[in-house]
This record gives structure tokens, C-alpha cells and sequence, in this order.
């Protein structure tokens, strides 16, 4: 997964050292709203992205399959068709990019509009990573701003967008490493706290970029379903073309079935239990907005669930965390407090799995153990909320 192996400990430990001065600045502006603050808060986001966004992916080589997905897109050949080992792709694998290229064995698994985005980027850099680069951080950076945008309309403070625009592992994931999850972020951040107006072409876009948002669509869409209809609509017809040609989803099931990084309650549950665990409690949180709960709130927990039921748990994935934690209006009033305060080190030590399988071999003692760090406080705190609704249940089922 690493593209400069060498640079793997210095790198972890600027990581952890970022996280002194963004916490300084986050806790100075959380509770601002003056247009100091938010212009401090481009600026500094800029300052700190521009040295990552022009050096070489470090912890994974996604952006070079997206530039050969883009490549392949380009000549017409669909890329969830092709694994990148075929034969017939002889003249690619001649390419700067093959050294760089995982999952050979493969077709891709992106949904149509990330190709289409892939294809953009192979144009600007048909060798390298400089169009993902643009690609990620156009994702990213419009990020900050649909949180102002939402903050604003939540009538929050729109400083609170520094804990996304300044947090390590955003760094790391989108201007360092050009994940294209930074525009299904933008999108469904967007959709989550948006105007009524933006949310089905805002869906729709995180839909067709990464296929996870599909778990906010109940949240999203509880009490909207001519939005519901129109994002699905733009969906479905984006999704036509791949569809005639028979491969819309690529090798997606074959990609879950066979590969697992960093998961958790997967290795117990299976594909199955984890679905209708993943099932219950989207099902749960869509009825309590319609209860009147927050919406982001709600969102984080499916956020949750999901990332502890999927068998890819990757760090870029929790990446979504922080800015969801920036719409909840009290993040750190009772009860949710101890909540956000371990979601929070989620999103620090997620980076943790970087470390796998070089220093944390698979089923070894360190790899428990950095698991236990990353995930002990996410899971004492659900304990903590569980154990009274179990002894509650427990004490109605003996009467």
C-alpha cells in the first residue's frame, strides 16, 4: 500500500506531531463566527496542503489506479470490465503507472462519475498523480466550504470548520495520498446539511463517486422522498451505461469477499450479520430523525456502524468523521460527549493501520493491540450506553 516505504516512521511521527497545532487552532476557533476566523481558516488549510498536494502519495497507491482506470476510460475499454493484468492491456502495462498498481488482479470497482473523474485526471497527467491531486483536493476544499455554508445555515459557528480543514488525517488522505473519497464527502456533507434544493444532485454526486453514502439515504431522505426519487433518478441514469454493458459494479463482490484491513466486529459477524447489523441500526437512526433526532448525529452513528461492520475498514474512510461531528449542534454537552470525545481519537488513531503490515503484522500481538487503541474508547463507550437498555430489557423479561 505504501508508495515510499522509507519515509513510513518520519511520516508517523509528523502525524502525530500535527496534531498540537490544529488542536490549538480548532479550540481558538470553535466557537467563532467572524470573518477573521474563516479566512484564517483557508489560509492555514491552503498553507498545509500545498507541500502534501506536491509530493508523491505515501501510504497508498490509489491515485495511480485512478489514473489508469482514467487511461483505459480514455480508449474507450471500461475499466470495471478489465483487471489490469490482462494480456490485452500490454501497451498500458508498458506505462509509468504499472509499478504503482494494486489489486492487478482486478477490474475496478468505481462507481460511473469517479470514472468519468478518473478520466479527467489521466488527461491533465496521463503518467503520474498530478490530475488526482486536483481532483482530491477540489473535493476537499469544497468541503470547507459546504461546512460553512452549513454551519451558517445551522446557525453554528462557521469556525468549527477548522477541525476538518486543519485535522491530520484529512492531510494525509486527501492532499497527500488524492483519495477520491474527499468529493463523496463534499457531497454528502452537503446533502446532510444543505438546502432542501441541494440534496438529491448532492447525493447523487457522493453516490456516484464511492457507494457508501448509500447509507444515509434513509437519514438524508426520511422526510423528502421527491428528493429521494430525483437522486435516485440521477443515479439510475448515470448508472445505464454500465448497466448495458453489464458490469455497473465492477468487481466490487469479489473485492469484499476476498480482502479485509482493519476490520472488527466483520471477523465475527460475516458478510450476513454484519449486513443486518449495518440493517438495524440505519433502520433505528432513520427512525429517530423522523422522531425529531439530529440528523448528524444519526449520521455519525450509521457512520459508525458501518465502518465497524465493513471488512475494509481504511483510514481515509473515517475520514467523514470529523466533519459530521461539526454539524451536531452540542457535540460536547451531555450525553454525547464522551461520544464525540471518542470519535474524535478514532479519527486520530486510525492512522494507525498505515502501520500494517510492515510493524503490526496481521494477527500478531501489536496488531490486537494498535486495534484495541484505535477502537477500545469507540466501543467502552457503546458498552457504556448498552449495558442499561440490556438491564432494563433484562428486568422487564423476569417480571
Amino acid at each position: 500500500m505504501c508508495a515510499v516505504p522509507g519515509l513510513r516512521a518520519w511520516a508517523m511521527l509528523a502525524y502525530a506531531i500535527a496534531f498540537i497545532p490544529a488542536t490549538a487552532f480548532t479550540l481558538a476557533a470553535w466557537n467563532r463566527d467572524d470573518r477573521f476566523t474563516r479566512m484564517a481558516i483557508v489560509i492555514f488549510a491552503l498553507a498545509v496542503r500545498v507541500p502534501l498536494a506536491v509530493s508523491q502519495p505515501l501510504w497508498s497507491n490509489d491515485a495511480y489506479r485512478y489514473v489508469w482506470d482514467g487511461r483505459l476510460a480514455e480508449r474507450g475499454i471500461d475499466p470495471r470490465a478489465v483487471a489490469p493484468i490482462d494480456p490485452a492491456l500490454k501497451a498500458e502495462q508498458s506505462s509509468p503507472l504499472w509499478a504503482h498498481i494494486d489489486w492487478r488482479s482486478i477490474p475496478t470497482v468505481y462507481p460511473p462519475l469517479a470514472i468519468a473523474l478518473f478520466e479527467a485526471t489521466a488527461r491533465v497527467d496521463p503518467n503520474g498523480v498530478s490530475g488526482a491531486k486536483i481532483l482530491s483536493l477540489a473535493g476537499d476544499l469544497g468541503t470547507v466550504f459546504v461546512l460553512f455554508a452549513g454551519l451558517g445555515r445551522l446557525r453554528l459557528p462557521r469556525g468549527r470548520a477548522a477541525l476538518y480543514a486543519l485535522h491530520p488525517l484529512v492531510l494525509v488522505s486527501f492532499a497527500q495520498d488524492a483519495h477520491v473519497e474527499s468529493i463523496a464527502i463534499a457531497g454528502s456533507c452537503l446533502a446532510i446539511a444543505g438546502h432542501r434544493l441541494t440534496r438529491a444532485p448532492a447525493f447523487a454526486v457522493a453516490v456516484l463517486t464511492k457507494l457508501y453514502p448509500l447509507i444515509f439515504a434513509p437519514l438524508v431522505f426520511a422526510d423528502d422522498l421527491l428528493s429521494a426519487g430525483a437522486a435516485f433518478a440521477i443515479v439510475l441514469v448515470a448508472y445505464v451505461p454500465a448497466l448495458v454493458r453489464g458490469h455497473p459494479f465492477g468487481s466490487l463482490g469479489n473485492f469484499l469477499g476476498s480482502q479485509q484491513f482493519n476490520d472488527t466486529f466483520f471477523v465475527a459477524l460475516g458478510a450476513t450479520g454484519s449486513a443486518i447489523v449495518l440493517f438495524g441500526v440505519v433502520a433505528g437512526a432513520t427512525f429517530a430523525v423522523q422522531r425529531g433526532a439530529e440528523l448528524a448525529v444519526c449520521a455519525l452513528v450509521v457512520t459508525v456502524a458501518y465502518l465497524l461492520t465493513t471488512p475494509n475498514a481504511l483510514p481515509w474512510y473515517v475520514a467523514i468523521v470529523p466533519p459530521l461531528i461539526v454539524f451536531v449542534r452540542e457535540p460536547f454537552a451531555r450525553p454525547q460527549r464522551a461520544f464525540t470525545a471518542a470519535l474524535l481519537w478514532w479519527s486520530a488513531t486510525a492512522a494507525l493501520s498505515f502501520g500494517a503490515p510492515w510493524w503490526f503484522p496481521g494477527g500478531s500481538v501489536s496488531d490486537i493491540g494498535v486495534r484495541v487503541v484505535e477502537y477500545g474508547p469507540l466501543l467502552a463507550v457503546g458498552l457504556a450506553f448498552i449495558r442499561p437498555q440490556l438491564r432494563t430489557l433484562g428486568v422487564g423479561l423476569t417480571r
